[in-house]
């Protein structure tokens, strides 16, 4: 199987100022129990990804546990910083079942964000609670809106202090991430 990431291999996205890069599991190879495949090509992704953050998104709603588990460890054999559980794009997003249970996976071997279908405070609590340290969401701004002044303590352990808050231009700390829809999925760290 060819595992080479095309686009990355020019070094444009980094050239730009790239220094998070997402992307998606070949999901017919995990489908497929082509555990080899999945493997070459997530050390082909941080050998041209090293020195910047490395997120692979799943996309669980296609996915069994057993294949959730198996795909969290060949993230944390190959060097994968985050593991995500979806673009948001697919059938369903994060679930609190899946985060808590990549988390239980992963452990301190590789950090969790919960993707798709976040849409208030009380779902940004529970993906926390369950082991998120960063939440993708296209509802950012409302969400901050529900708490200002307040904190949510992730007990992470990430080394930029595993909380988010709501300063006083109301922009949401690093756990926070926003996403735009605009023909692509774009996002931002604000």
């Amino acid at each position: 199987m060819d595992t080479a990431p095309g686009p990355l291999y020019n070094g444009r996205p980094f050239a730009a100022g790239a220094d998070e890069v997402d992307f998606v599991v070949n999901l017919t190879a995990v489908k497929s129990q082509r555990g080899d495949d999945v493997a070459e090509e997530l050390q082909a992704m941080r050998t041209v990804t090293e020195g910047r953050v490395l997120k692979l998104i799943f996309e669980t709603c296609y996915l069994t546990d057993a294949q959730k588990r198996r795909l969290c460890d060949l993230c944390c054999d190959a060097g994968v910083d985050f593991v995500k559980t979806s673009t948001g794009f697919g059938p369903c997003g994060a679930t609190v079942e899946d985060v808590r249970l990549m988390k239980r996976q992963v452990g301190d071997r590789a950090l969790v964000k919960a993707s798709g279908g976040i849409g208030t405070l009380a779902d940004v609590q529970a993906m926390v609670s369950a082991g998120a340290v960063r939440i993708g969401t296209s509802s950012s701004v409302a969400i901050m809106q529900e708490f200002p002044g307040e904190t949510i303590d992730a007990q992470c352990g990430h080394p930029q202090g595993g909380s988010l808050h709501a300063d006083a231009s109301w922009q949401p700390t690093f756990l926070l991430d926003h996403h735009h829809r605009a023909g692509a999925l774009v996002e931002d760290l604000l």
